[in-house]
């Protein structure tokens, strides 16, 4: 009898989203974006103000349900599932402004968010069992973020670098394959910019796929796969960072330079 011989499965994006589309009213933010992110890498959007990179993020993760054009997540279409249901099945999202409970400690945040991954309640057990998985998984998350040694500190009280980590160590302990970061970098400090970009690459370094929309171009520029150049809700481009960085269209639309 001759030896059954399983096809490997299909290789594919990890992220993709085609046609995309949205808008308020009769004002049109998002127009015909389609993009494709391979797994383990790091794209970044950029684009002037009011180019759509937010609503980009907010279309993939479920914020803003789409006019037009699908999502798909690892080669399922999540183009109508609710937020909580594309965590559930890998994607994890970090915004502008941090979301943390200002007044738990950092290992009751990312305990909470490690439980509702999970399935389980936003109870907070004054002492965790020993065999308690959304326990091990917010040590280990506040471990790779740096911040364990200060488990106990109260959220509320980081500075605002600190509360960026903090935030990552939520998504983290979700154990998300595609990681979307929405300006990671904004408010923080010149001192604490440079550890929040190595967190960053480390988790590029480990496989992570990553899509971030980020305004400091040098950052950008040092630990992008590719860039996505948005413009007027339109995608301009795509390409390495030193294409896109010499390519006529951006320098007009983008970095104020005539072509």
């Amino acid at each position: 009898m001759e030896e059954v011989v399983t096809p490997p499965a299909p290789v594919g994006p990890a992220l993709a989203v085609a046609g995309l589309g949205w808008g308020v009213g009769g004002m049109v933010i998002v127009e015909d974006v389609t993009l494709e992110v391979a797994a383990g890498e790091l794209v970044s959007v950029i684009g002037p103000n009011g180019a759509g990179k937010t609503s980009l993020i907010n279309l993939i993760s479920g914020v803003h349900a789409p006019r037009t054009g699908t999502v798909r997540l690892l080669g399922e279409d999540i183009t109508r599932l609710r937020p909580a249901d594309r965590t559930q099945r890998g994607l994890g999202r970090t915004f502008q402004t941090a979301s943390l409970f200002p007044g738990l400690t950092l290992i009751e945040n990312v305990r909470l968010a490690a439980q509702a991954h999970l399935g389980g309640s936003l109870h907070l057990l004054a002492v965790p069992r020993p065999d308690d998985v959304a326990q091990r998984r917010a040590e280990a998350a506040l471990e790779r973020v740096g911040l364990l040694q200060r488990r106990d500190d109260i959220a509320g009280r980081l500075s605002h670098g600190d509360k960026r980590k903090l935030e990552l160590a939520l998504v983290i302990s979700a154990e998300p394959r595609v990681l979307l970061l929405d300006e990671p970098t904004a408010g923080v400090s010149v001192e604490e910019t440079q550890p929040l970009i190595d967190l960053i690459g480390q988790l590029h370094a480990a496989g992570t796929t990553i899509v971030m929309v980020e305004h400091r171009m040098e950052f950008v520029v040092d630990v992008s796969d590719r860039i996505a150049v948005m413009h007027e809700g339109r995608l301009l481009m795509t390409g390495t960072p030193r294409d896109v960085m010499t390519d006529d269209r951006v320098r007009s639309a983008y970095l104020g330079h005539r072509a």
